[in-house]
């Protein structure tokens, strides 16, 4: 395992953002492929995940402070933060979970988790556990971070496309691949308490749910293979269908005020805002962002601000969607698609 650091100057135009590289010594494999993108709970970080290398670039009001660039064997498809932004958890194509120390730039915990490859993981944002779970195994594990050791197996009917923590951190909801639904499981009991089949509350026959994504309260966002973009609420139990189609969008995010929600759909980054007063809470269409440079992006918006980062062939970008202006785009690897 290699680590890198360094530390540069950003200079931001007034009418135009100019476009910031880090050295391209940082990217010893060309890995410009990103699976994931999360935010650190107090903001101030962005971690991207990819093929050989995961990066984690630090900010300052916006600007960018410095980056460090983690390298290891086995691709990275998902990754989270611990609740005290001192933890970066990765999970990996060989089943393995690694813990990095942010501060130190050093791997805490190298975990054999699964047998396949880990797709799913959600750390709490009170305390120093983490889930993590497997397209291809019926198992969910609760880990420790403080210790590395596996807390509790969970085992269920299907593998894992995506698990999160609901907003008191008591339950976690798991959703499997290929089917419409939503599992409510409680960590401290240690069973099931709730399901929720989507095709009951719409037309989403056939939706392959690709990723969830909860807010502060009792909303879930949801994003599925080629077909559907919806938020359910809990409280209400009430399913809300932004969009249907055949574009590619797998990929949600919600700000933390529930505002406002983006999606890539293809090439194109969509921002809607919501109006949860109205029946529909936002037009189908939303408002177009920009155009990507590829196809399927990644967004994730900043926990406490109406901030999109966005991470596109290559670049990591800040859209302040009030505004719907970039704030700041700095290249993290030279992309092979122009």
């Amino acid at each position: 395992m290699k680590y890198y650091r360094a530390i540069f100057i950003v200079l931001i135009g007034i009418l135009v953002v100019t476009p910031s590289t880090l050295s391209s010594s940082t990217n010893t494999n060309n890995d410009c492929f990103v699976y994931d993108i999360q935010w650190s709970p107090n903001g101030e970080m962005v971690a991207i995940s990819g093929e050989f290398s995961t990066y984690i670039v630090r900010y300052e009001s916006r600007q960018l402070l410095d980056y460090i660039v983690l390298e290891h064997e086995s691709p990275a498809h998902a990754l989270d933060f611990s609740y005290d932004n001192e933890i970066l958890i990765t999970g990996h194509r060989n089943g393995d979970l690694i813990l990095w120390n942010v501060e130190l730039e050093q791997i805490q915990h190298h975990l054999k988790a699964h047998t396949n490859r880990v797709n799913a993981i959600a750390a709490s944002a009170i305390s120093p556990i983490f889930v993590s779970g497997s397209m291809a195994e019926p198992i969910i594990n609760i880990w420790s971070l403080d210790t590395g050791e596996k807390l509790e197996e969970m085992t269920w009917t299907h593998g894992t496309a995506s698990v999160i923590f609901d907003p008191h951190q008591d339950i976690i909801v798991i959703t499997g691949p290929g089917f419409p639904w939503l599992y409510f499981h409680d960590l401290e009991n240690n069973q099931f308490v709730d399901w929720v089949f989507l095709t009951e509350q719409a037309n989403w026959a056939g939706a392959i749910i690709g990723e969830l994504e909860y807010s502060n309260d009792s909303i879930i966002s949801i994003a599925t293979n080629f077909s559907h973009l919806g938020l359910y609420d809990v409280e209400t139990d009430t399913l809300h269908t932004l969009r249907t189609s055949t574009e590619y969008m797998d990929n949600v995010s919600l700000s933390y005020d529930n505002s406002f929600l983006s999606a890539p759909v293809d090439e194109k980054i969509i921002v809607w805002e919501l109006d949860w007063t109205s029946e529909t809470v936002a037009e189908e269409e939303g408002k177009l962002l920009y155009n990507a440079r590829k196809f399927g992006p990644d967004i994730r918006f900043h926990p406490e601000e109406n901030l999109l980062a966005v991470v596109d062939n290559g670049h990591i970008m800040l859209w302040d969607v009030n505004t719907m202006a970039m704030v700041s785009d700095i290249e993290f690897c030279a992309a092979s698609q122009p």
